[in-house]
């Protein structure tokens, strides 16, 4: 009597369904790894972006002097220490307080007004040579990851 084999034995059936699982249960696995490298980097793309913000604040303040005809660093050299702006704050620099930045319903950040993040920014303004350059650094503390981000720039008198 001949015996035909038919279909998959138990163990086949076993072997093939362990290894399908283990597939599954690794992409699994993978979902939230990926979930935790999309915040950093969100966060870590709004910290760039808050600290290109704050360079930008410090050059308007220094082209406003020259248009104005006033010296170019006017209202730059108390910033050793650290200071803090917003886009809408008429009177410049101020004091650094660690005051979180708030974000409107328009999308900006500033400190007045709106829903408070974690993200805080502390402009600091040092000089090697006060009647050529100011060196200006902006650190964004509240990052997912602890870390800060920190950009850095010389702004010069372009007259």
């Amino acid at each position: 009597m001949k015996l035909s084999k038919q279909g998959f034995s138990l163990i086949e059936t076993i072997v093939a369904i362990s290894i399908m699982l283990i597939g599954i249960v690794g992409l699994y696995a993978l979902v939230p790894f990926y979930l935790k490298v999309v915040a950093v980097n969100k966060d870590r793309f709004v910290a760039s972006q808050l600290a290109r913000e704050g360079i930008e604040f410090v050059r308007n303040i220094r082209d406003s002097n020259l248009l104005a005809g006033n010296n170019w660093n006017d209202n730059l050299t108390g910033c050793v220490s650290g200071c803090q702006m917003d886009y809408n704050d008429d009177a410049g620099l101020s004091g650094y307080t660690g005051m979180s930045l708030r974000i409107d319903p328009s999308g900006f950040y500033k400190y007045e007004g709106g829903l408070i993040t974690k993200y805080k920014r502390k402009i600091t303004i040092t000089s090697t040579d006060p009647n050529k350059e100011l060196n200006v650094e902006v650190e964004i503390f509240g990052l997912m990851d602890s870390a800060v981000f920190k950009a850095v720039e010389i702004i010069y008198n372009w007259r």
